[in-house]
């Protein structure tokens, strides 16, 4: 297995594992609820299907694409570029809008995931991917039911 695929395999098992620690804190002893989707399938079409869809498309595909035209690319072993920096940091600006400060700030890491991926595949379907699947494991994990998620603060 080379490296990028490693990566990619960190990419999908890490959401998981940290989210279990996380429930873990907040005193979750609830059950993962795997099966959400088919019991909410309008809710699980938008939360795991449209959104994340036409956030990748926005974020990753408008703005970040903007930004490495204007911004250097990452160079050597530097894996996290200044458009993926900035583009992340707006990504979470904008999840400030109707989530609360600490949901908000939980989106950093991912989107900086996201926006590795785009740079190094130069596809918006291995972020697209990714973000779908963290959406899910983010509403299978309970956690949205323990941390009200459309909350202004």
């Amino acid at each position: 297995m080379n490296r990028q695929s490693l990566l990619f395999l960190f990419a999908l098992l890490a959401p998981p594992l940290l989210l279990e620690l996380l429930r873990g804190t907040v005193g979750s002893g609830e059950a993962w609820l795997w099966d959400w989707p088919l019991r909410e399938p309008v809710r699980a079409l938008w939360l795991i299907g449209v959104i994340p869809l036409m956030e990748e498309l926005a974020f990753r595909g408008t703005v970040q694409g903007l930004l490495n035209r204007y911004l250097p690319s990452h160079t050597g072993d530097r894996a996290i570029s200044p458009a993926n920096l900035v583009t992340s940091v707006l990504f979470v600006l904008f999840h400030l809008v109707h989530h609360p400060c600490s949901i908000a700030l939980l989106t950093f890491i991912p989107s900086l995931i996201f926006g590795y991926f785009r740079e190094r595949y130069r596809s918006l379907i291995p972020p697209i991917l990714l973000h779908l699947f963290y959406n899910y494991i983010w509403f299978a994990s309970g956690l949205d039911t323990i941390v009200p998620l459309m909350q202004p603060q």
